[in-house]
């Protein structure tokens, strides 16, 4: 069927005391002349901005130029938007409630397309392809009226899809579109840079870089450690290792041997030296790569700040991913990560972190009601040790640092679908033993193992999932449902640390970085950072998650890095 064009009533420039005012919901769309919109020191911001009252979905009013646009008046309204969070930054608006189509969309269907141009073939809507000058950022270029009717287009299919959505409102669609705000805040926020700190630790990972590509060279390998041709070739024909072939190429009739990090891992702990120093070398290029090459790069020079994108609608389990730079991807515990975190600070010179403490398990042993973690937890016990004595039918005095280790491996493993193969490569053991420890864990936590084969049943059943909050993961009938365990239990993680920067915006703790289960805050005050966030945590599901305590800690220090003395 043909799809319908839209025609809406454009308004250019309106006065503002013209605007109807009995509607509570705008939608609005922005024009800029860049991309990168984050941070209001930004040189890029709306050139053109959009909105429609929710209730008149073809009327569309659009002011040209910044100084022309009605801040105030729509600063008072709750403000609608696919992909909110770029307009706010554009166009310098800050409302107290926003409503994000996109978001609501990811909600419904983690998986799913979520661009405004699909989600108009959705509904049947003819929707005006971008302009090639505007996807280089040359509105400038651009008669004025091509890019009111263009504008206008948006805002009229974000308001047709907002209408269509909020007739059948989810469960936890508040928490998402609060974040949605949190988030926006926190972008343009910011996390000052310390230059010096950076390039004290410069000459340090490139001497290191070096040594591990020298060590690596000594071994015979000259190419690229990234390129697997390569590296299957020199540790095949040169080494004589017995690599197994990818799977992909077995289907093909050509094995092509796999150089994978679980494969070359397993090869290390076997004693080839010369495999652990091609991992080493992968490890120190990829710190260069990812950060050292290009950190100063992404700091503005007005303010000394990076102000890095958080991506919340782009994980199959609602966990929050960053880009521009990743920030996510700063090593936490090896010695060169915390010098690399030492080169974050607030605006003032100190932050406090906190971080929660085990949140998945907790959130599988209050889910699943496992007595054996649900008195670990309440009894402030080692979790691990405790596992390992129920799992191995001995006394938590009786268990070895290895079995502790097995049953850690197994706690956290288990949650992601972990099966013996994996297992295996944790413990660094055969398959065989990696599948004994699983049928004790299943033997030792019962009431565990029958909430997760129910998940796994009904998902395959249903090929749905949801976290508590309602997000939603749907899997196509050939994928399988590993999955589903940690959508559910990392998913609601991910709700929590959801509600825990809500929490921490509106206490005034100015949150700069959300990293996993870390918050990172401009604040002198981190007794109150941890507790707002195990109060934002404890009180989020109280039916479900009620049974466990969620606690947190943190410290005060110069830097993200911590104090050096910890």
């Amino acid at each position: 069927m043909p799809r319908a064009k839209l025609t809406p009533t454009i308004i250019i420039n309106p006065r503002v005391e013209d605007l109807p005012s009995d509607c509570t919901h705008w939608v609005i769309d922005t024009e800029t002349n860049g991309l990168d919109v984050a941070g209001f020191n930004s040189p890029h911001y709306a050139s053109y901005l959009g909105a429609s009252p929710s209730n008149d979905t073809n009327t569309v009013y659009i002011w040209v130029g910044p100084s022309n646009f009605p801040i105030a008046f729509l600063n008072t309204k709750v403000l609608v938007g696919h992909n909110i969070r770029f307009d706010l930054h554009a166009a310098g608006l800050s409302p107290l409630e926003v409503f994000d189509t996109m978001l609501a969309v990811y909600h419904n269907h983690t998986t799913a397309l979520k661009s405004l141009d699909f989600m108009a073939t959705t509904m049947g809507i003819h929707k005006i392809p971008t302009p090639d000058l505007m996807k280089e950022g040359k509105i400038h270029m651009i008669p004025e009226t091509q890019v009111a009717t263009y504008l206008a287009d948006d805002v009229m299919v974000t308001n047709l899809l907002f209408n269509k959505l909020h007739r059948n409102k989810q469960l936890g669609w508040k928490l998402h579109h609060d974040l949605a705000l949190a988030v926006q805040k926190m972008e343009a926020r910011g996390v000052l840079f310390i230059p010096e700190e950076f390039d004290s630790l410069v000459p340090l990972v490139e001497k290191e870089a070096a040594k591990a590509i020298q060590r690596l060279k000594d071994f015979g390998f000259n190419g690229n450690v990234n390129s697997p041709i390569q590296v299957g070739e020199w540790l095949t024909k040169d080494r004589g290792l017995d690599l197994p072939p990818t799977p992909k190429s077995l289907l093909k009739g050509e094995p092509k041997p796999s150089t994978t990090k679980l494969v070359l891992e397993k090869l290390v702990w076997k004693g080839h030296v010369e495999v652990d120093a091609l991992l080493q070398a992968r490890r120190m290029i990829k710190l260069q790569q990812a950060f050292l090459n290009t950190m100063k790069e992404k700091v503005r020079h007005s303010d000394g700040k990076i102000y890095a994108n958080v991506n919340i609608s782009r994980t199959k389990t609602g966990r929050f991913s960053y880009s521009n730079p990743n920030l996510q991807q700063v090593p936490k515990h090896s010695e060169l990560g915390k010098r690399l975190r030492h080169c974050f600070t607030g605006d003032r010179g100190y932050v406090s972190v906190a971080d929660y403490s085990q949140v998945e398990m907790r959130v599988a042993a209050a889910l699943s009601g496992e007595p054996v973690l649900l008195d670990a937890f309440a009894e402030g016990k080692d979790i691990h040790l405790q596992v390992a004595a129920e799992v191995l039918g001995k006394s938590p005095d009786q268990v070895t640092d290895e079995e502790r280790f097995g049953a850690k491996a197994i706690n956290f493993g288990i949650l992601n679908g972990m099966g013996a193969r994996r297992l295996s490569h944790e413990l660094r053991s055969d398959q065989a033993t990696a599948q004994r420890w699983l049928d004790n864990y299943q033997d030792g936590l019962p009431t565990l193992t029958t909430w997760m084969n129910e998940i796994w049943a009904n998902a395959e059943v249903d090929r749905i999932v949801r976290t508590l909050s309602g997000r939603t993961r749907v899997y196509l009938r050939d994928e399988g449902i590993r999955s589903a365990i940690s959508v559910v239990v990392q998913g609601t993680a991910a709700d929590i640390m959801a509600a825990a920067l809500v929490a921490c915006e509106n206490d005034n703790l100015k949150p700069l970085l959300v990293v996993h289960d870390e918050v990172v805050a401009s604040t002198t005050d981190c007794g109150r950072l941890i507790e707002v966030m195990e109060h934002a945590a404890n009180t989020l599901f109280p039916a479900e998650l009620g049974a466990v305590h969620f606690a947190a800690d943190g410290y005060f220090a110069k830097t993200w890095g911590g104090n050096d003395d910890e």
